[in-house]
């Protein structure tokens, strides 16, 4: 029973998703988040609250959650190694699944001799903003003797594999034919193909044992995992159903979006061919070697290329599907858009393959690459502009689950053979959510207890360490990072030494250091910070063990005795710093020691903690009447920033003081309005709470409305309030109903929906059912007493119920409001059909699309000029028990209806 419920619960909630992604049309808008990049081509994340950005002129740039770029790159690929820094530097990267643990990111660039590269690095194992070049282990070239499309991307499957797209190599202009040499369909060529690989096994990898032509001796290689394919430029699998999409560039006349469903354990089907150069978009291109009766993937959506176009320049860039959560509107949306002409799009895909496909307002000069970040909010990089721009839409952002936030840490110190213990800080979750740690990166002798948060035990090896201390709610998690270093302890290293501190720079500290009496054995050097050797403070070391031929020339032992320390962030303040380097364990200081260090930076800052906002609050106001509220409620900051305060969705006629956080004005309308009220510390994206702002009629003293009254409020959830009511002395007349939090107005509905039970129980017509959206206002972990009143009687309708809720947007996203409304008569539904009442299509073409959570197709119906009130019957016999989706539309309008058939 307990795993029914759970699977049934988790159907819900995929459905609830699909319901509000179903509801309206988003529209796309922007939010620079950071400029000054240099031709930025791509965009990653570690599972962390941090995005990588790729240049083509081989840097790897960290960008913090607050949109702060690190000074130093992640990586630095030797300029003199690229093919060029213009057009063929760095393509793409992607990071291990399990990069917290092993630290691996791998790169697809262009060498200067032609050959792409296929390259994994290592994190560094001592800073962990940087990536360890020297780590470098080569997985695959590429030669392209065409010199033509590369394609490059790269993206970690559902299934763990790694998957490496490559263009045809063709390299032809506009109206000469493209791969002549037919790559595309040669399946002994790797050109024009999806690769696939398992980094976790092998040497350098092995091959996934489900790879369709893993045949000996066949000619074919083993990699090659799909073909067909002119210039795949930006392709993603969707992180919520598995599905593969990509954006193909097409030679003249069409550029496509390819998609291929994937099951439902997530695995997208082998050998497919997307039809490349047999067909150009979904139309006949090169056909003569073209075999017959082969399955192609024909394009999910197509558009106009240069020859069809007027001769304009056109070029498919492939995006994401959206799943994030700030945006409801937006999720199960694709985004893409066009290198060339700078156009954005949503397309969003049917369960039967048929799609919409709508154009947005922004334009952007030369987007080169969307990108995802952990919590599945999307972006795009603009390449000549130099920028990442958030996307957003113009719908106000929801208030999400919210990340934890991590404590301000401090470096750890330890030494080798001594017991060690240390309880590392808790993390505060805004959404006072149960947090689970996790620590890694400890060395040999030190464990963690994830309940205590203590580290304990002696460790064995001396050494500096990053650890990676994380908190996770369940749906979002936070790293922060942890420098422990563990000296030798009392052990005191001797030898004949010999050493300098040769070069200190704000980018590394470099020299070399060896023991005459053990000529080949490499030392460990420790780099100190402070005014006198015997006070500075540790702040790094290294092991000098790097080759040098004029060590090896001048006789120190095999010459393998030099090093490089990259200066840690820390030190990057603006204050000079004098800095030491010794024989770690030993008294022997390096000669040319100390020197000065002043660089330009801040230093590590803390993490920055977002504001924490305060409850959500009612106010009431007078339609005409002049209106003053009380002060909102201020935001809280652990770090004591200056806030920044807005707030959207005021009425007419009242404005918002920012610096009195004040609400003004007269009032021109009556309603009831849902304010977002929001702060930023302008390090982090604005953090937002609900302000229920009532605005009632002037009538004074209100009219008593009165009458025979019966009534329920019949359920009371996160999603909506359901019940009815009737007035006996006016059997077919709808009552105004009015809802209440703690006795505090919270909305009004009427009550007019028809119900059978209700026609069947005599009351009526039976249109007396109500449904009520739950306000955001009362979603803030609080207990509420919610009740309802006919509006202006003293009659409190039966049965109130207490509420409590999480932030709205974390399990139910809110609909678009529109004038189509759908309700179901009896649900969940019991019988062999499902009864349908539609209101707000009158005259118009209505369609009826009843199917599972899995979108397999129950029953349709098509009514050509619809009644004021539509009522239809969708038959559902012999269908098994579970969740149905009815979806209702019209040419402007959609509604979707989750039903439990049991």
């Amino acid at each position: 029973m307990k795993n029914y419920f759970t699977v049934f619960w988790s159907l819900c909630l995929y459905a609830i998703s699909l319901i509000s992604a179903w509801a309206q049309t988003p529209k796309l808008s922007l939010q620079s988040w950071v400029t000054g990049l240099t031709k930025p081509v791509d965009i990653a994340h570690a599972a962390t609250n941090r995005l990588f950005v790729a240049e083509m002129g081989g840097k790897i740039k960290i960008v913090e959650s607050t949109g702060a770029v690190l000074s130093t790159p992640y990586l630095q690929i030797p300029v003199s190694r690229l093919a060029d820094v213009e057009y063929n530097g760095i393509y793409s990267l992607a990071f291990h699944p399990n990069f917290t643990n092993n630290g691996y990111c791998f790169v697809f660039f262009n060498q200067k001799d032609g050959q792409g590269v296929l390259s994994r690095f290592t994190r560094n194992g001592t800073n962990p903003n940087v990536a360890d070049l020297a780590s470098e282990q080569v997985l695959m070239t590429f030669p392209f003797p065409g010199k033509g499309h590369r394609g490059g991307k790269l993206l970690f499957g559902p299934d763990g594999y790694l998957y490496i797209f490559i263009g045809d190599d063709g390299n032809v202009g506009r109206g000469q034919t493209g791969d002549v040499l037919g790559n595309a369909q040669n399946l002994q060529k790797p050109y024009g193909k999806i690769l696939r690989i398992d980094v976790n096994s092998g040497s350098p990898y092995s091959i996934p044992p489900t790879n369709p032509y893993l045949t000996l001796n066949d000619g074919i290689p083993d990699e090659i995992w799909a073909r067909g394919l002119r210039n795949p430029w930006r392709c993603s699998f969707d992180r919520e159903t598995g599905d593969l999409w990509l954006g193909d560039n097409g030679q003249d006349g069409y550029e496509e979006v390819d998609f291929v469903a994937a099951t439902t354990n997530k695995t997208v089907p082998a050998a497919q061919n997307f039809g490349w150069r047999c067909y150009e978009g979904a139309h006949p291109y090169a056909t003569a070697d073209c075999q017959s009766g082969t399955n192609l993937v024909m394009p999910l959506h197509e558009y106009a290329g240069f020859s069809n176009n007027g001769n304009k320049e056109a070029s498919v860039l492939g995006g994401y599907v959206y799943r994030g959560t700030t945006y409801p509107s937006l999720r199960g949306w694709y985004v893409y858009g066009d290198y060339a002409q700078g156009k954005l799009w949503l397309l969003r895909r049917e369960a039967d393959n048929t799609y919409q496909n709508r154009l947005q307002t922004p334009t952007l000069v030369n987007p080169i690459s969307f990108g995802e970040d952990a919590n599945g909010e999307l972006y795009v990089l603009t390449f000549n502009e130099g920028t990442l721009y958030r996307i957003t839409t113009t719908e106000a952002p929801v208030v999400t689950n919210r990340p934890p936030v991590a404590p301000t840490l401090s470096a750890l110190n330890g030494t080798v053979g001594q017991a060690f213990s240390a309880t590392l800080p808790v993390f505060t979750d805004p959404d006072a959510d149960p947090l689970t740690y996790t620590l890694a990166g400890l060395p040999t002798g030190l464990n963690f207890n994830a309940t205590s948060r203590q580290i304990s035990g002696t460790p064995t090896q001396p050494g500096t360490f990053s650890l990676v201390y994380s908190a996770t709610d369940g749906f979002l998690k936070t790293d922060g990072f942890i420098t422990l270093t563990v000296t030798p302890g009392s052990v005191v290293v001797s030898g004949n030494f010999e050493g300098y501190l040769d070069q200190v720079n704000c980018g590394t500290i470099s020299g070399w250091v060896w023991n005459r009496d053990k000529p080949n054995t490499p030392i460990m050097v420790e780099f100190l910070d402070g005014t006198t050797s015997t006070t500075a403070v540790l702040i790094g070391s290294t092991l000098a063990n790097i080759y040098r031929q004029d060590l090896k020339n001048a006789g120190k032992g095999n010459g393998e005795h030099g090093y490089s320390f990259v200066v840690p962030e820390c030190l990057k303040d603006n204050q000079t710093h004098t800095i030491w380097g010794q024989v770690q364990g030993s008294n022997y200081i390096l000669k040319w020691a100390p020197k000065t260090l002043t660089c330009a930076g801040t230093g590590i800052p803390p993490v920055n903690q977002p504001p924490v906002a305060p409850a959500g609050s009612f106010l009431t106001a007078t339609v005409n009447q002049s209106y003053t509220s009380v002060a909102l409620p201020v935001f809280t900051d652990a770090n004591g920033d200056v806030l920044t305060y807005a707030l959207t969705g005021l009425p007419n006629g009242l404005t918002f003081d920012v610096a009195t956080r004040v609400i003004s004005g007269m009032p021109t309308a009556s309603g009831t309005f849902n304010l977002t009220y929001s702060a930023t510390d302008n390090k982090s994206a604005p953090v937002t709470t609900a302000v229920l702002l009532t605005i009632n009629d002037a009538v004074t003293p209100p009219v008593v409305v009165t009458g025979n009254f019966e009534g329920y409020l019949s359920m009371v959830n996160c999603e909506e309030m359901r019940g009815w009511v009737w007035d006996r002395d006016k059997p077919n007349t709808p009552l105004l109903v009015e809802f209440f939090s703690d006795n505090v107005s919270i909305g009004t509905v009427e009550a007019r929906n028809f119900r059978q039970d209700l026609k069947d129980a005599k009351k009526g017509n039976g249109e007396h059912g109500y449904i009520f959206s739950t306000p955001s206002v009362v979603k803030d972990n609080l207990s509420h007493q919610i009740s309802a009143k006919v509006k202006n009687s003293v009659y409190t309708l039966k049965s109130p119920m207490s509420l409590r809720c999480a932030p709205s947007a974390r399990l139910v996203a809110p609909t678009a409001e529109g004038s189509l409304e759908v309700v179901v008569r009896g649900n969940p539904v019991t019988g062999d059909a499902v009864e349908v009442e539609i209101r707000g299509a009158e005259g118009q073409t209505l369609l009826l699309q009843l199917s599972d959570l899995y979108g397999r197709p129950i029953s349709e119906r098509s009514i050509e000029r619809a009644h004021p009130v539509e009522r239809q019957t969708l038959p559902v016999t012999g269908h098994p028990a579970g969740l149905l989706l009815l979806r209702v539309s019209t040419a402007s309008q959609v509604k979707t209806v989750q039903i439990v058939k049991t």
